[in-house]
Order: structure tokens, then C-alpha cells, then sequence
């Protein structure tokens, strides 16, 4: 009976969710609207707060660091998550997708473009974000240097001014990021002129990875529990201009 009994608490013990924590996390700079510095929140950010929640957990220090400095931080044990971990990254457990970014090619839907791959763009007056050409592949690259009116900007929110006033042809940046500085944007200056997106570029899932497998197992499940509810698209909608009301 008391060999029943200890099997039967090995058995309970095992079922149970990790003991509760405090996690900390690094992420290499702040990327309105998944995570914004300024105001500790951000649609990412949210997410992985409320699945944490889910199994009791607390997320704590978030450190805003360089990707160099995010992953050696990493390795070292001195932060249990990171955000977006490079994919040569060995250490840790990485999680299912939490969302995606997907750039786009955004134009003014009145200018009538038809814009079916990069050679449409080599003849544009065209606003990319900062390091565009590095990230965007080697054909991205090859139109950046037929174009002699490509430019990048550091400031993503001057990047829809210029489309609005007539300045640029079309602007190239995450579909999330844009629509988040739209309602900024909005606050400043008619942006009721409609727009038409063009998807020349994959759209790139974004997970974490914890250093504790069991945490990230219970992270996934949690995850099934926001995506199952809707409140995982709630918390991304609630970032985006053309999902408020008026």
C-alpha cells in the first residue's frame, strides 16, 4: 500500500506546472508596436506576459540590449528568456511562433501601381527602413543599386510622411510597424487617403527561447490557450489603426 501511495505522489508531483517565477528577459532594441520601451508595453510583449500568467509565472527585468550583448547575456545564465534568438544560437529552448512580422511594399492606392516583384521597384522613389539592403536578401540588394532614389531611414514614422505627402512613391517596412505609426501619424495629419500593400517578402515567424525546457513547453500550451480564446489576436489587433474604432 505504501509503495501505492509514494507512486501515486511521484505521479501527482510530475503533473503538476513548474513552481511559479520571476523571469527575465533581454530583447535587442525596442520595435514599436511588439515591444516599446518607453511605455513597458507592446503586442509581443503582452502575449508573453499573459502566457506566463497562465502557468502563475511573473515576467520581470526586461533588458533592452544589443543582439551581441542579448545572447552572450543568454548563454551566460544571466537572463531566463530572449526574444527572437539568432538561429545558430545553441543554447536554450526555443518556442513556437508568438507572431509574425511580414515587410511590405506600401503605395498610394490612387498612383495605381501594379507591383509584382522587385523590378517594378527599381524605377520608384522608394523609403526603406534603416538596414533594409542587409536584411531583405541579395535581390533586394541588386534593386538597391539600379535605383539612385532608394533611401533608408532611421525614424520608421517619417517613412509614412513622405507617402502621404506626395514625396515618395512607395515605402517598404513591417506591415505591423506601419500601422502602428498610422495612428500616430493620424493624430498629426490626414492619412485618409486609401493604400495598397504589395507582399514581395515572406512573412518571418517571431518566438523566445528560454533557457528551462519545462518553461517553454508550458509556454507553448499557454500560447494554444490565448490562440484558441482569440485573445492573442485581441492583444495584436488592440496595436493596430485600422482595427480601432473611430
Amino acid at each position: 500500500m505504501r509503495v501505492v501511495l509514494f507512486l501515486g505522489l511521484v505521479v501527482c508531483l510530475f503533473s503538476q506546472p513548474l513552481p511559479a517565477e520571476r523571469l527575465s528577459i533581454a530583447v535587442s532594441h525596442s520595435i514599436p508596436p511588439y515591444f516599446i520601451k518607453e511605455e513597458d508595453r507592446g503586442s509581443m510583449l503582452e502575449i508573453i506576459r499573459e502566457a506566463l500568467q497562465l502557468n502563475g509565472h511573473e515576467l520581470g527585468n526586461i533588458h533592452y540590449v544589443t543582439n551581441k550583448r542579448m545572447v552572450a547575456m543568454f548563454n551566460n545564465g544571466e537572463v531566463d528568456i530572449i526574444v527572437n534568438p539568432p538561429p545558430n544560437l545553441k543554447t536554450g529552448f526555443p518556442t513556437n511562433s508568438i507572431l509574425h512580422f511580414e515587410n511590405v511594399v506600401i503605395a498610394l492606392s490612387a498612383n495605381n501601381f501594379n507591383i509584382t516583384g522587385l523590378d517594378d521597384l527599381v524605377d520608384k522613389r522608394l523609403l526603406a527602413f534603416q538596414f533594409a539592403k542587409a536584411y531583405l536578401g541579395p535581390e533586394f540588394l541588386a534593386m538597391t543599386e539600379e535605383n539612385e532614389r532608394y533611401v533608408e531611414f532611421a525614424q520608421q514614422i517619417n517613412q509614412l510622411r513622405h507617402l502621404y505627402l506626395g514625396r515618395t512613391d512607395a515605402i517598404i517596412l513591417d506591415r505591423g510597424i506601419f500601422l502602428y505609426y498610422l495612428e500616430k501619424l493620424s493624430q498629426q495629419m490626414d492619412v485618409s487617403e486609401a493604400i495598397s500593400y504589395f507582399s514581395l517578402f515572406p512573412r518571418v515567424p517571431r518566438y523566445i527561447s528560454f533557457l528551462d525546457g519545462g518553461l517553454a513547453s508550458e509556454f507553448n500550451e499557454s500560447l494554444k490557450v490565448l490562440e484558441r480564446s482569440g485573445r492573442r489576436q485581441q492583444i495584436i489587433d488592440s496595436y493596430f489603426y485600422q482595427n480601432r474604432q473611430p
